[in-house]
């Protein structure tokens, strides 16, 4: 297969962003938060405990904090009328670095560190440095034509070397996260245990040329690496770095060399990152000379973006109605490709019966929590295989609210209701339109007969409840699952399991993962549609996780920003800012 310059409908596919770590999947599907909590669940048939609201954590704060509320004295002025070659937009997510190769969540970085290809807001794959592809007939391999001439910002040449040096890193143990997408490039055990320096499988042709040789095939491995994690870094600056020092470099936190179509200027922490044109960029130079992304709570980006001191930011789902009456503002949504969920720990005891798996899921009324809590502005799936259409089985459980189904499953099944069962969460997480799912879930639980319990975590405890597998259900959000359906593999095959990889349910069944295989070596597509139905009907009986639901990407701009292409997913949502400009 050759894909052309100009864009190609492809494979739709589902991002290593969950798969390569949970930190990469947390907050991502979900909406920021509303500005107020629901005081009551969905209706449903079965009443809400009273005391669930007095046993949970109270609704996230929406208050700016004070580093947010001191930004507009040392930040540059917002752009408010005059200027038409400046943008200000807003993010929600605090940058901690720029270190790609592992902390993926990381937005921003799309607007200098640039990719082989991209997945463009219709979920089309589209060339970015490299012009084309080829995958062989047998998908063992597939050959990466770069752009000619290439240049970083600085002048040099970007060359396969430096293709080379990227999925070099991104398979090393000392610089890279848990296994994924690069898993079956050809030496990479040997290479993860230090048994040779550098994998076979990354073949430099030419300059301008890229291999990567597979053990096993892979029809699906392009849309995986066009997602983020796999931004192409300059080996002319970090070649030369020991790998276990990559990560404290201080590239990443000054990348002033880049790819992309703006190049690095600074970050003033907790304020905002400013990007500026790049001169040497391969493609259409950049409409706008700056961008500033300030960095600042939902609430007060919404309040900005009123009073036009920001031109673009995601909203919650409570200021759609407001945006969408306030001329001069669009407000966006666009179906998003990540599931929020509960990964219930399979490999323990509390959860080795899928009947208990799936009373958990007729417990829920999760429908009712897109109607009430997102206000619509969402889904309910029944499978992690959500996309593309022709991989999608029409025909799965929907697991409707049924909490007398949920009952007679677990007494099927000989469920203790003394049994204690814990929900644990990263804290802040996702905003209060996540803290409140996960109420009515609980409560909901709790009516069905499972003692459930709402504990919510700091980052590095709940990373390590998961890895050494000390709980009960974990939930959180994340993935780009509608580009390839491969993209799931990663999180549900056996060899993933955790620590081993982002497989953090501990889901295992040699079946599925038999189909999996079978679906990455067949080329035709309605070969792999027929495979990958089938997977997800084994998927779906065994609730392979608690599906809660599929947020909605919601954007609020102005109409002054014009180019702009919304996003379902929030890591891309850049994606195409060369193509911004402002009017007066």
């Amino acid at each position: 297969m050759t894909v052309p310059r100009s864009r190609r409908q492809f494979l739709r596919y589902a991002a290593l962003g969950s798969a390569a770590s949970l930190l990469a999947a947390c907050g991502t599907t979900a909406p920021a938060a509303p500005t107020s909590a629901p005081t009551s669940p969905p209706a449903a048939p079965t009443a809400v405990p009273a005391a669930a609201p007095t046993t949970a954590p109270p609704p996230a704060p929406t208050a700016a904090p004070t580093a947010a509320a001191a930004a507009p004295t040392t930040a540059p002025a917002a752009n408010t009328g005059s200027s038409t070659t400046d943008a200000h937009i807003a993010i929600q997510v605090k940058p901690t670095g720029f270190y790609t190769l592992q902390f993926i969540a990381q937005q921003i970085s799309t607007l200098f560190l640039d990719k082989l290809l991209t997945v463009a807001d219709d979920w089309s794959l589209q060339p970015r440095l490299a012009s084309s592809w080829d995958v062989a007939p047998d998908a063992k391999s597939v050959t990466f034509h770069l752009r000619p001439n290439l240049k970083w910002s600085d002048g040099a040449p970007l060359t396969a070397k430096d293709i080379w040096f990227t999925f070099k890193s991104t398979m090393d143990t000392r610089t890279a996260g848990l296994p994924g997408p690069t898993s079956i490039i050809t030496g990479y055990q040997d290479f993860r245990d230090g048994k040779i320096d550098s994998p076979p499988g990354l073949v430099i042709v030419d300059d301008n040329t890229f291999r990567i040789d597979f053990d096993t095939p892979n029809a699906g491995f392009v849309p995986s690496i066009s997602f983020l994690g796999f931004q192409i870094l300059p080996e002319h600056i970090l070649g030369s770095v020991d790998p276990s020092q990559l990560q404290q470099h201080p590239f990443f936190l000054n990348p002033t060399v880049g790819s992309g179509p703006f190049t690095f200027v600074k970050y003033e922490t907790d304020q905002y990152v400013q990007v500026e044109r790049n001169p040497n960029f391969w493609g259409t130079p950049a409409k706008l000379q700056r961008i500033f992304v300030h960095t600042t709570t939902p609430d007060v980006a919404t309040a900005q973006l009123q009073k036009g001191e920001i031109l673009h930011t995601q909203i919650s789902v409570t200021d759609t109605e407001t945006l969408k009456n306030l001329p001069g503002i669009t407000v966006a949504n666009k179906p998003a490709a990540g599931i929020f969920l509960m990964a219930p720990m399979i490999d323990g005891q509390k959860f080795s019966d899928k009947r208990v798996r799936q009373a958990l899921v007729y417990a829920i009324d999760r429908k009712g929590i897109v109607d009430q809590v997102l206000k619509g502005y969402g889904r309910v799936v029944n499978s992690h295989i959500i996309g593309p259409d022709w991989a999608i089985n029409p025909n799965l459980n929907t697991y409707d609210y049924i909490p007398d189904k949920a009952r007679a499953l677990l007494q099927e099944a000989g469920w203790d209701p003394n049994t204690p069962v814990v929900i644990n969460w990263m804290n802040g997480q996702g905003g209060a339109d996540v803290q409140n799912s996960l109420l009515i879930a609980q409560s909901q639980l709790q009516a069905a007969g499972i003692k459930a319990d709402f504990q919510p975590l700091e980052r590095g405890p709940l990373l390590d409840a998961i890895t050494k597998r000390s709980f009960d259900l974990v939930s959180y959000g994340g993935g780009v699952y509608t580009v390839d359906p491969d993209s799931t593999s990663y999180v549900l095959m056996c060899q993933f399991i955790q620590p081993k990889g982002a497989n953090n349910a501990g889901y295992c069944n040699p079946d599925v993962d038999n189909l999996f295989m079978q679906g990455r070596a067949a080329t035709d597509q309605a070969t792999r549609a027929q495979i990958y139905q089938q997977a997800s009907a084994m998927i779906n009986e065994d609730v392979s996780h608690v599906w809660l639901f599929v947020a909605d990407a919601i954007y609020g701009y102005s109409d002054r920003l014009q180019g702009l292409k919304p996003h379902g997913d929030f890591n891309s949502a850049y994606w195409n800012a060369n193509e911004w400009s402002v009017t007066a």
